[in-house]
């Protein structure tokens, strides 16, 4: 064999440690690190949606002494670049390896003493060597199809230098693995970064980012949202920019619905007294008018518990000692219920439902940015404590409060029909009720005057043929010298008992008979 001695550089290139005798070489011996320059280049500096991503990669000896490199036209070049996007992510290769992942063992060679050593294969280049790699479409083997923005690419390419090789008597070069002193050094050469710009609509909206493409004349602010784009409405409150318009303000500035809630007990007798206290610790929800839930059931005390049980609620309280409570909507249009129920329980001793819960409702109307909306909520609580939700008329000159019932519920052939009135100034009412046939009232009408303070009216109606259907009522109204009529009805509800015994619903309506088989 012969031996050949260098005072020149020898430099494998690789991708991996190499070993002598038992121990790795990692880290970089002392020593400078061979003078190649690696250079990366792109083919632009814009791609848009198709344009593939040339990436071209050099390796050029800028110094004057001779290189030894192994097989660097095998490597796989591509697996040496490191892609980033806008906020430093790196983006890997997502391909193997065509070739083995595992670096062939080391190669063993006699040495002049008929010895065997390991060793590295080299070759020996002069000082104007280089070695290109590519172009190649880096989409190919990255996953940048559904991405966008601003990137930047480096190659970063391992090395190990060598201070001496040797070469058989067959002309075959080899960098001895041992001693250790023939590492000169050992790390990575890198290339000088190369930015780029990739267009494209990676959420998929049709608008395009960083730039404008396509139909779009407007660049999406957040490509990985679709919901977010210049097409959209801002939304208020959810954080974000919806129509890529920072002007467009995201702060919710919400109204308010004031909800005053009254518990109302009245006496016997046609002129009744008739005291208020507040509803302390009934509870208020808030829902929305549009939504389907509600607009499928339908806002009427009806179905008041139904929308409570498997509606959506937007705002939710209890009202204070006040009689009060207040609820933070945002701008929209909302219904009211309340739940009063006396003993803070759906259930008695026994565990059984006690059915003693009132609900009431009123229509919010609309409530805007920063507006404050009024609302009553009464219960009735009549002569012999049976419990009605009530239901109110404001009438404005200085101001009446007219309060009815929203429903009777009848379990026998006789029931009261309170009504309540509250004023600021002088008011003169007089209450004319028209019971459906098959009804009879104890009077055609009652007449009181209200000069700020409570007052209330009853009749007396009896079931003597049982027509179902709501009661009209008609208030005739007298107030500084005006003269007002207003008209409205009672609704009639059935108690379980009785609805059974008449073969009614609690609507009073025909109850459905069963099917067959059921």
């Amino acid at each position: 064999m012969k031996r050949i001695a260098l005072t020149t550089l020898a430099i494998l290139l690789g991708m991996g440690s190499f070993t002598i005798g038992n121990s790795p070489v990692n880290a970089a011996p002392p020593g400078p690190p061979p003078d190649i320059q690696v250079v990366l280049s792109l083919d632009k500096s814009t791609y848009y949606p198709g344009d593939p991503i040339m990436v071209s990669v050099a390796l050029v000896n800028s110094g004057a002494d001779e290189i030894i490199k192994k097989e660097w036209s095998n490597m796989e070049f591509w697996l040496l670049l490191q892609f980033f996007d806008d906020k430093e992510n790196i983006i890997t290769s997502d391909k193997l390896r065509e070739s083995s992942t595992f670096p062939p063992p080391s190669r063993v060679f006699p040495d002049g003493s008929g010895m065997l050593v390991q060793g590295t294969l080299v070759e020996i280049l002069n000082d104007e060597w280089n070695v290109g790699f590519g172009p190649f479409d880096a989409y190919t083997y990255y996953p940048l199809e559904n991405r966008s923005g601003h990137f930047r690419v480096k190659a970063v390419v391992p090395a190990i230098s060598f201070l001496i090789y040797e070469q058989t008597n067959l002309g075959v070069k080899y960098a001895p693995r041992y001693p250790t002193d023939t590492v000169k050094w050992n790390g990575s050469l890198e290339s000088e970064f190369a930015s780029f710009t990739l267009i494209g609509d990676a959420d998929g909206d049709g608008y395009y980012y960083p730039v404008a493409h396509g139909m779009h004349p407007e660049i999406d602010c957040d490509d990985h949202d679709a919901s977010v784009n210049p097409g959209m409405i801002e939304q208020p409150g959810n954080g974000k920019d919806d129509d890529c318009n920072p002007e467009t303000s995201d702060v919710v500035i919400v109204g308010t619905i004031t909800v005053k809630f009254d518990l109302h007990t009245v006496g016997m007798g046609n002129y009744p007294g008739s005291t208020k206290e507040p509803c302390v610790g009934a509870q208020v929800a808030v829902f929305d008018k549009f939504s389907d839930c509600v607009s499928g059931l339908g806002f009427s005390w009806h179905h008041y518990q139904d929308i409570w049980a498997q509606c959506e609620k937007v705002g939710f309280s209890e009202i204070d000692d006040s009689g009060k409570c207040n609820l933070k909507v945002q701008p929209g249009h909302y219904y009211i219920i309340g739940l009063y129920d006396p003993n803070g329980s759906a259930y008695d001793e026994h565990g059984l439902h006690d059915g003693d819960e009132v609900y009431c409702g009123v229509s919010a109307g609309g409530v805007e940015s920063e507006q404050t909306v009024q609302k009553y909520l009464q219960v009735i609580v009549k002569h012999g404590g049976k419990k009605v939700p009530g239901k109110s008329k404001k009438e404005k000159g200085s101001e009446l409060l007219i309060i009815e019932p929203e429903y009777v519920e009848w379990d026998g052939t006789q029931e009261y029909y309170p009504f309540i009135f509250e004023s600021i100034g002088d008011w003169s009412v007089t209450t004319s009720i028209s019971p459906p046939e098959g009804f009879v009232a104890d009077n055609n009408n009652l007449s009181e005057d209200v000069n700020t303070e409570l007052k209330a009216v009853q009749f007396t109606i009896t079931d003597v043929g049982s027509k179902w259907k709501p009661t009209g009522v008609t208030y005739n109204l007298k107030h500084k010298g005006t003269k007002k009529k207003i008209k409205s009805n009672i609704g009639v509800k059935l108690s379980k008992k009785l609805a059974k015994k008449k073969g009614l619903d609690i609507f009073g309506r025909k109850a459905k008979k069963p099917k067959k088989g059921k």
